[in-house]
């Protein structure tokens, strides 16, 4: 950590794709990718400024995908875009209207008013050339071949998804100091909120959480997990009862040549905190 030449202000999100890996440093504002060597050698070969990164990235060929808010030379708002390793090339990938997998700008802004101030995160994962993008409040995949710059839509918000929708008056409450937190809770409780997908060959997964496991006086996540084929069709729902989390967003990594997910649960205790990664296989 430092001010320096090679020094981080801030470290965020990490990608790994044999040989190379990115760390994006928040602080500055960039993504330093380093190619390895050999044994644990790595060397530095790239730096991204990335003003507009808020979010994942991942490494796909010799560029980065990053998530974040950006606008074209020609004025279109974006939400996702890629930059070779050098930081010289930019491609814009996913526009601001299908952020909540909405097919139009009417149906975004639609959404977007009822979901105001509990947005913003959202997760993607890239299978060969396709990438799959889901926001942390609806259960829409948008699907996105970058070869072809096709978008698709899928995901299905089965009886256990409950969509977060606001109307005004609770909007209003939310931004207020004295209610804020109470209703931040009640909404976390009530509502269930997207939290990882990953994908591979033949399947794409998605996890979301209901906050509905109680244990004394505290309620806590429990997340589901949906898998789709590449079609869009719904194949399987289940719930993951083992894993508790005080957050909603658990942190996920999915070993796709071995369709292995790896979940992590993080529960505090009285004086420290209490880590349990859990492992499931994903079968046919």
């Amino acid at each position: 950590m430092g001010p320096g030449p090679d020094e981080f202000g801030g470290l965020a999100f990490l990608e790994y794709k044999s040989p190379y890996i990115a760390v994006a440093d928040a602080g500055k504002h960039r993504i330093h990718v380093f190619e390895k060597l050999q044994d644990y050698e790595f060397e530095k070969i790239g730096e991204i400024l990335s003003w507009e990164m808020n979010n994942q990235i991942k490494i796909y060929e010799q560029e980065v995908l990053i998530c974040g808010y950006i606008v074209s030379p020609k004025g279109r708002k974006y939400i996702l875009f890629k930059r070779d390793f050098n930081g010289r090339k930019t491609s814009y990938i996913l526009p601001l209207e299908h952020a909540y997998g909405a097919r139009s700008l009417t149906e975004h802004e639609k959404i977007a008013e009822e979901v105001s101030g509990l947005s913003g995160l959202a997760f993607f994962d890239i299978y060969k050339d396709i990438v799959f993008y889901v926001s942390n409040v609806r259960l829409r995949i948008v699907k996105i071949n970058l070869k072809s710059n096709k978008i698709d839509f899928l995901g299905k918000e089965t009886k256990n998804f409950r969509p977060l929708v606001m109307n005004k008056r609770t909007r209003n409450k939310l931004l207020q100091i004295e209610t804020g937190k109470k209703i931040t809770e009640e909404l976390l409780t009530k509502y269930s909120y997207v939290s990882g997908i990953f994908a591979d060959k033949d399947f794409i997964g998605v996890m979301y959480v209901n906050r509905e496991k109680k244990i004394g006086n505290d309620l806590y996540f429990v997340p589901y997990v949906q898998i789709y084929d590449h079609s869009g069709k719904l194949l399987h729902e289940q719930q993951l009862h083992e894993v508790i989390s005080e957050d909603r967003t658990i942190p996920l990594f999915y070993q796709k040549e071995m369709r292995c997910l790896y979940l992590l649960s993080i529960l505090s205790a009285e004086a420290t905190y209490k880590y349990v990664i859990y492992k499931y296989s994903i079968e046919p």
